[in-house]
């Protein structure tokens, strides 16, 4: 982990360049300046922060991510061997 721990401030002002991105459909900087390049907390805070925007402006849920890292879950009957 780095030292540099984002704040609320950062997440929304991330979350904020991804929508308007999106919306434009136009690519935008990463948002490592914003959150740091190896912050997951930070990370998932965005992606927790786009999810309720974009539910709140009539999205829905259209599918889940699903981790294979696991060997447990590697060897369910998912169809995949590996990550």
């Amino acid at each position: 982990m780095n030292e540099f721990s984002p704040g609320a401030d950062a997440v929304a002002r991330a979350a904020d360049r991804l929508l308007r991105a999106a919306a434009d459909r136009v690519p935008c900087p990463p948002v490592r300046d914003l959150i740091g390049s190896d912050d997951v907390k930070a990370a998932y805070a965005v992606q927790e922060l786009l999810t309720a925007r974009r539910l709140e402006a009539g999205g829905r849920v259209t599918g889940r991510k699903i981790g294979l890292t696991s060997p447990a879950v590697q060897r369910q009957p998912s169809g995949s061997g590996s990550p």
